[in-house]
């Protein structure tokens, strides 16, 4: 994808079939999700996200309307009362990250990190995804058990949207 020029009207011709850079980025990320987890198929949303689970937590994988980022994101806690404590704890987690962040929106604890399209590997977004989803999974239940709210799941229930 970097021989593309970043303009947003962009338009590759492939056979039949004209797509606008924002679709061949959605295809190389997904093309990069495939490679990065061995999977045959991707399970892709009402919202053109693909979704995966990784204990309590449900990760999301996105591309913005001009495909220049994805952005992998999780709620890792909802419900939480947002406390000093909690915010303390945020500050922690954040000091360890390298790839992403957490923050806190309104009763939700977020976990978030975007990547650049262009050039983008399937290392690359691999790694994003597993800080994202172990940290939502690890930071979730912590947040959840010692200052209440909730995660995503259970562990034993199945996600419906990713089907693990």
């Amino acid at each position: 994808m970097s021989d593309l020029t970043t303009t947003m009207e962009v338009r590759v011709e492939v056979g039949m079939v004209r797509m606008a850079y924002a679709d061949l980025a959605r295809s190389h990320v997904k093309e990069c999700l495939r490679e990065a987890f061995e999977l045959p198929r991707l399970v892709v949303d009402d919202d053109g996200d693909v979704p995966f689970r990784v204990g309590t937590a449900v990760y999301f994988v996105s591309v913005d309307p001009e495909g220049r980022r994805a952005r992998v994101w999780s709620v890792a806690v909802r419900l939480v009362k947002i406390t000093a404590a909690v915010l303390r704890e945020l500050n922690e987690a954040n000091g360890a990250l390298e790839l992403s962040r957490v923050y806190a929106v309104g009763d939700r604890l977020m976990v978030e990190g975007t990547i650049t399209v262009d050039g983008l590997t399937a290392a690359e977004l691999r790694a994003l995804c597993q800080e994202v989803g172990d940290t939502a999974d690890r930071l979730g239940q912590l947040i959840a058990a010692v200052h209440g709210g909730e995660v995503a799941l259970p562990p034993d229930e199945i996600c419906e949207e990713c089907g693990h």
